[in-house]
């Protein structure tokens, strides 16, 4: 096993997972529980061309169904999810974003740059909501010649759009609680941050709520917590009265790593999970993470901990890990990767994580994936 910075402040600890060999089987004549049945969507990536994958599953089973092909002219910007449904930006022709908002089997696509001059927008932030997409954007200003910070709501056909300037440097936006709300910078002097706090339509002056200048990442927590995270620390308000709930400081080298790639977290808001980039390796290998924010644990499930030589080497190919889910209807950690020998395709591995750890099943799949959701 390996063990990373096993410092401790405040409660966070930073190691590995323990190993298993075992395959999910049980012993003896009792019968297995199959769990809750459930599906994932995968964003999958092939040489430049996209795809969307809708696998069916339970605790003990995994069966891929159709595809799905994704029209885009390159990566995707960012992604968002409420319940079922999770959205992702898209770049088009002519400096285009379009948002492809997709449940199993369906999908709309739209796009949400209506109105602007497309090629003088940088796109920052992006959230979904059952009823809206948002996007925080900045342009220039062509009287200043500034830069100027916008959110946009787009709603859900596509049809209707609202702008609401903001008063300085925006840094992200997520929904929580059916509100929306900003990062930002009270001025062009950066002296002082707040959340700004809107209604989901963007109606009426927004609340504001001084916090700590330097914040990095704001993400929802369940249905009714908000995670804003800082280089050194990170602190969780109760998004519905916007009471401090931690505040979490880091101990230098125990950093959970979550301020550079956004996580999601499971419906209770306790865990996220997201990919970590292991510091200890030159080419900072991305980990498969779950950071408990009730225990102020991260555990990082390295694959080698997991896997026989054989089944990581020669049965299943596994090389560098690029996406990761959680299946909480099944307590499933979902890690998808793409193949050592074969690097335009890839595969999924499922760990169950309680009551014990154990190596549950894995599944082939036509491209690497990118991205995976859960229905919940």
């Amino acid at each position: 096993m390996r063990t990373f910075l096993p410092g401790l402040l405040a409660g966070l600890w930073l190691f590995s997972s323990c190993s298993s060999d075992t395959t999910g089987d049980e012993p003896g004549d009792k019968q297995p529980d199959p769990g809750v049945a459930t599906n994932y969507s995968i964003f999958l990536e092939e040489n430049g061309t996209f795809s969307l994958q809708d696998i069916s599953a339970d605790a003990l089973d995994i069966e891929a169904l159709g595809t799905v092909e994704v029209n885009a002219s390159a990566a995707p910007l960012f992604s968002g999810v409420e319940q079922s449904v999770f959205a992702i930006l898209l770049p088009s022709a002519n400096c285009g974003v379009d948002v492809l908002i997709y449940s199993p089997q369906t999908s709309t696509t739209h796009s949400i740059l209506t109105g602007l001059e497309a090629c003088t927008v940088d796109i920052l932030g992006f959230a979904q909501s059952l009823q809206a997409s948002y996007i925080l954007y900045a342009d220039e200003d062509p009287i200043s010649i500034t830069s100027r910070y916008t959110v946009r709501r787009i709603s859900a056909d596509g049809m209707d759009f609202t702008d609401i300037e903001l008063p300085g440097r925006a840094i992200d936006l997520d929904i929580s609680s059916g509100k929306l709300f900003v990062l930002a910078y009270l001025s062009e002097a950066e002296t002082e941050s707040a959340l700004l706090e809107f209604n989901a339509d963007l109606s009426g002056t927004p609340e504001l709520h001084p916090v700590s200048t330097g914040g990095k990442l704001l993400t929802s927590l369940g249905t009714d917590r908000l995670l804003l995270g800082y280089e050194d620390a990170h602190q969780i308000y109760n998004s519905a009265t916007m009471s401090l709930v931690d505040n979490i400081l880091y101990q230098p080298g125990t950093e959970p790593g979550f301020t550079y790639e956004r996580p999601l977290s499971d419906p209770s808001g306790n865990l996220l999970y997201y990919l970590f980039d292991d510091p200890q390796t030159p080419a900072k290998e991305r980990i498969a993470a779950i950071y408990d924010s009730n225990r102020r644990t991260l555990v990082l499930y390295l694959v080698e901990n997991f896997l026989s030589p054989d089944q990581r080497e020669f049965q299943f190919d596994v090389g560098s890990v690029t996406a990761v889910g959680y299946d909480s209807e099944n307590g499933l950690l979902i890690i998808g990767y793409a193949r050592a020998t074969s690097v335009n395709h890839g595969g999924l591995l499922r760990l169950k994580l309680e009551p014990e750890f154990q190596f549950l099943d894995q599944l082939d799949l036509p491209a690497v994936p990118r991205m995976i959701y859960t229905n919940r």
